[in-house]
């Protein structure tokens, strides 16, 4: 299930059958922090025999991510556990700009609307348009430049390697600096760095590559701070593409249909990318291209 990102949510606990010996207790965990939250009770709908529920606020739905609510309860004197996962995510249309294209249509189908509309824009620039604040693992492959899995905007620190580090393409690669502190000798012309002779290339003295197979955690702020305005546009182009009746049978793969007064023929470039040529056009900026970004 989804929730929006600087957005709340209230999350129940329904219990069928059996009632707890005492209130429950209940964790929220987000981005690697665990806080308590206030359980309370309400009156349970037909067919649960008692409904708990905690609110989860805007604090913890600053960054798109895995959020996860535990309960802890007992019934008659067993132990009993519960995890209800949430992913925090960005929309790319608020649920008025999904109005504004398809009148009439009710707050709970236009929010539909956008995450089929936001994992088909996903799934074809192979990258997702969010905020993420918090530590990925990045593994490496030999080389100076460690690949970045997602858009990396600000560097806070890299566990366990020493060093001075500077994000290039964009945010999608780590880099050390070109040259790291070398060993001196003294001689009758003064300090020089050790490299076998007093003339020398620079950028052979050079900090580590990023090892081979080596799993780097990598910490900063990650993705978008906002919706770039080309994924935007397709996205509304892509919500009206939703609700137009011929998306019945493009979604079936049905290239043709006959009868005796009409004919519907599709054009192959209907079943593939986002199946709308304006909004491949306005992504193909941000399709990433052999684990590269062409931003």
């Amino acid at each position: 299930m989804e929730i929006r990102r600087n957005s709340s949510k209230t999350v129940y606990l329904d219990i069928y059958g059996d009632t707890a010996d005492d209130t429950p207790t209940a964790e929220v965990k987000v981005n690697g922090s665990t806080t308590v939250l206030d359980v309370e009770s309400e009156p349970a709908p037909a067919g649960v025999t008692q409904r708990w529920f905690v609110n989860i606020g805007m604090a913890h739905t600053q960054s798109d991510g895995i959020l996860l609510v535990e309960w802890a309860f007992e019934i008659d004197g067993q132990p009993v556990a519960k995890q209800d996962y949430f992913e925090v995510i960005t929309p790319y249309l608020t649920i008025s700009e999904v109005k504004a294209v398809v009148p009439n249509i009710s707050t709970e189908d236009a929010q539909s609307i956008e995450a089929s509309v936001r994992h088909i824009i996903n799934a074809h620039t192979g990258q997702e348009f969010g905020l993420f604040v918090g530590a990925k693992t990045v593994r490496g492959t030999g080389t100076r430049a460690l690949q970045l899995p997602v858009r990396l905007l600000t560097l806070d620190s890299v566990d366990n390697v020493n060093g001075y580090f500077t994000v290039s393409d964009d945010g999608w690669t780590l880099r050390g600096l070109p040259w790291g502190v070398p060993p001196v000798k003294a001689d009758y012309y003064g300090l020089h760095m050790h490299v076998g002779g007093v003339i020398h290339n620079p950028n052979m003295v050079k900090i580590s590559d990023w090892s081979d197979g080596w799993e780097y955690s990598v910490s900063g702020r990650w993705g978008w701070e906002y919706v770039p305005a080309p994924v935007k546009e397709a996205a509304k182009l892509l919500v009206a593409d939703y609700v137009d009746p011929d998306s019945e049978y493009r979604d079936r793969y049905l290239t043709s249909m006959t009868a005796a007064d009409w004919r519907i023929q599709f054009h192959s470039g209907a079943f593939a990318k986002t199946g709308n040529v304006r909004a491949d056009q306005l992504l193909n900026q941000y399709v990433l291209k052999s684990g590269w970004a062409v931003v």
